[in-house]
């Protein structure tokens, strides 16, 4: 990523409005702003989250996921498999917690969301890997994967992941070309 790109340019203009009132200026990504921005983003609040859903994080082959489960709960569960937005570059797991709080209570699902590595660090394909494997664990069942298929942490015998809206450029849309009828 030596060259600088202006994302500002390929954004909706009702998003790139929104963002003109965000606290960084994420219109420049280069080599050199990308450091400073993942800092920043990384001294933003934590919103408080309720005890009503328990969140366990689970190795993956060098990959974490985070599995977010009501508290009180047993049995299988759908199961909505998550992967966070910033273009591959930017973002954590830890910025899915606060939905999941509302998802995992509000619709009865476990959630699991994926702390992929980023790049440049990780050249491609390297985080559409990472998705594609905290995917394959939801619907396998290796036995580093057996507690998240326990009572306790079951996501059903089958479970269909429910992907986000995406874009063409998005990790979802790569790894769920990469897990085809698997997942």
């Amino acid at each position: 990523m030596s060259d600088v790109l202006d994302v500002s340019t390929l954004l909706d203009p009702g998003a790139r409005d929104a963002l003109a009132n965000f606290p960084l200026d994420l219109g420049t990504l280069s080599d050199e702003t990308l450091p400073a921005i993942r800092a920043a983003m990384a001294q933003f609040p934590v919103p408080e989250l309720s005890d009503r859903v328990i969140r366990t994080d689970h190795d993956a082959g060098g990959v974490t996921i985070r599995v977010h489960r009501p508290a009180g709960v047993d049995g299988a569960l759908p199961c909505v498999y998550w992967m966070h937005g910033g273009g591959l570059v930017l973002g954590t797991y830890a910025g899915d917690d606060a939905r999941f709080d509302l998802w995992c209570q509000k619709y009865g699902c476990v959630g699991v969301s994926v702390e992929y590595r980023l790049a440049p660090e990780t050249p491609y394909p390297g985080p559409l890997e990472d998705c594609y494997r905290g995917c394959a664990g939801c619907t396998t069942t290796p036995p580093s994967w057996a507690s998240i298929r326990s009572a306790s942490a079951s996501v059903g015998p089958a479970p269909a992941p429910v992907w986000p809206p995406v874009s063409p450029c998005s990790p979802a849309t790569g790894a769920r070309s990469r897990c085809s009828s698997s997942c």
